[in-house]
């Protein structure tokens, strides 16, 4: 390289052109050896007439690349027993011997700009921070002119950074600065938010310790109880980290009120359940235990009033469950829609879940919801024969009536699951039950278009001849509905003379026929209709003649 530039040295522009031309990556030649740390390369460049300060993609200098790419240096480690320790147990990195100066330090040397931004608001030292390279936020920190507390277009500091990616040797070395703690980005979350967010245990406790010795427990306690965005402490963020030793710090510091609620509603203990981390779950209610009102707070419910019992339900965490069960929690407790944990259980199919609901307590099965819907009911319309099994099994009625007066054959049929109908069928649950429409299981799968649904009916003795409040039929409402194949069925049941037995008056008191609207509809099936209804004389008809037939 030395002699390509000697070649250049009489033709400078020509020289300054291939020095600081960007390839198509847009990178110069510098970017590429600060990249790379080649230190004599970089002198080289510099020496010639390279531009420190030369932008290439997204806005990157060479010091940008020089901090962003970590070298693996020795580092000095802290002792495990310190690991909760302040800041002085992190030992900064120690530079090679050999190597006094760094491609850092002659880019600084030469102009290099310590607080250039990239396009995304990014200074070296945050890339330093995000990537954990000790030695260069070391060398960048000592730069006099160096902004420490430089925000990024997200408002983060280099501090965030070390905090969100989990680097305790970058983050000891800026709070030796006495960066501010409580700085915010965009989301409203502290540096704290972001270590606890990651479940960066050691850096929680550093951050913690650096405050305690700054300012005292008041700011330590402010730091708990610092709300982002979304009004998540930390203790919320160490719960979604599932670092049972996150949260353990937090709340042995003096995160007391661990049921602090954020914008939804949700406290630590509602995320720890969603989360499925039980280990945390049990921390958390241990806490919770200590306390007097301890049974209320096990219970503490969402901004929906579920309690965490209904949300492990839901998700179908048994262990978790189990444990809050074992800790007091109401078994009957009611949502804002009235369900019990045992409706929503059954809602989502937890089969194992419904069967310890039910062990501990037999007498829920026949609790009702604000639509007076037992659990057998919500098991049934979401088709989880599982556990439609176990409930009966458990002595759930199958004739319970809804405020609808839908039974639990009824909510099947509408939606089409026929499983769940064979087996409702088969423990002796009424076959044409009638709601206040005076529709019957039969009615609602014919109209929904759940072909085998109407054939399991069918097969099972459900009537043909019944009529709804309107006075239409199962034919009729599949008809009308546009349900061909389950016209077709029902024309092949024994039954399919009832079906056409009808007669009802249209809004202009007009006679309406099924057979009518076979004709119109489906004029072929009305062809076969009429071909059941005759016996051959040898003459072919066709559906065009059936205009000269006056009455249907």
């Amino acid at each position: 390289m030395r002699l390509l530039l000697d070649s250049l040295w009489n033709q400078p522009q020509r020289l300054q052109r291939r020095l600081n031309q960007l390839d198509s990556e847009r990178l110069s030649p510098l970017h590429y050896a600060a990249r790379y740390n080649r230190l004599e390369t970089v002198r080289l460049l510099i020496k010639y007439g390279a531009r420190a300060n030369i932008r290439g993609e997204d806005g990157l200098t060479p010091l940008h690349y020089a901090a962003r790419y970590r070298r693996q240096l020795p580092v000095a480690q802290a002792p495990v027993e310190e690991r909760f320790s302040s800041t002085a147990t992190v030992t900064p990195p120690t530079p090679p011997p050999e190597q006094e100066e760094t491609v850092i330090d002659v880019l600084v040397d030469n102009g290099a700009d310590v607080n250039a931004k990239d396009v995304y608001g990014l200074t070296s030292l945050h890339y330093a921070a995000m990537r954990g390279n000790d030695q260069a936020a070391q060398q960048l920190l000592q730069c006099s002119n160096v902004n420490p507390e430089a925000k990024d277009n997200q408002q983060m500091t280099p501090l965030h950074m070390a905090a969100t990616y989990g680097y305790p040797t970058v983050t000891a070395l800026l709070l030796k600065l006495d960066v501010p703690l409580r700085c915010v980005d965009e989301e409203q979350q502290t540096p704290l938010h972001s270590a606890a967010k990651g479940g960066h245990c050691r850096i929680v406790s550093m951050l913690i310790m650096a405050a305690r010795e700054r300012s005292g427990a008041t700011v330590v306690k402010q730091m708990l109880a610092d709300r982002d965005q979304r009004q998540n402490s930390a203790l919320h963020l160490g719960v979604e980290s599932g670092s049972l030793s996150t949260v353990e710090l937090l709340v042995e510091t003096g995160a007391a009120d661990v049921n602090v609620v954020n914008d939804t509603g949700d406290s630590p203990l509602h995320g720890a359940v969603v989360g499925g981390q039980l280990d945390i779950v049990k921390m958390l209610v241990r806490v919770l235990l200590r306390h007097c009102q301890a049974p209320a707070l096990v219970d503490f419910s969402d901004k929906y009033d579920n309690s965490p019992l209904h949300l492990a339900c839901r998700e179908g965490y048994l262990a978790i469950a189990r444990a809050l069960l074992d800790a007091g929690s109401r078994i009957d407790n009611k949502n804002e829609d009235e369900q019990t944990p045992l409706h929503v259980a059954a809602k989502y199919g937890r089969t194992a879940v419904v069967k310890e609901l039910l062990h501990r307590d037999n007498l829920i099965i026949t609790d009702q919801d604000e639509q007076q819907n037992t659990a057998l009911h919500v098991a049934a319309l979401e088709g989880h024969q599982l556990v439609v099994e176990a409930l009966i099994e458990a002595g759930a009625a199958v004739v319970a009536r809804n405020v609808h007066l839908w039974t639990p054959l009824d909510c099947a049929s509408a939606k089409g699951w026929k499983n769940t109908v064979k087996i409702l069928l088969a423990n002796d649950s009424p076959v044409d039950p009638v709601d206040k429409s005076k529709t019957t299981p039969l009615h609602l799968a014919a109209r929904e278009g759940h072909r085998s649904v109407v054939k399991v009916l069918l097969e099972a003795g459900a009537l043909l001849s019944a009529r709804d409040g309107n006075g239409k039929g199962a034919l009729e409402l599949a008809i009308l509905n546009g349900h061909r194949d389950v016209v077709s069925t029902i024309l092949q049941s024994d039954q399919w003379r009832d079906a056409l037995n009808n007669v009802t008056q249209s809004a202009r008191n007009v006679r309406v026929t099924p057979i009518r609207l076979l004709i119109k509809k489906y004029p072929d099936l009305a062809e076969e209709v009429f071909n059941m209804c005759t016996k051959t004389n040898g003459l072919e008809v066709g559906v065009s003649e059936m205009g000269r037939v006056r009455r249907w």
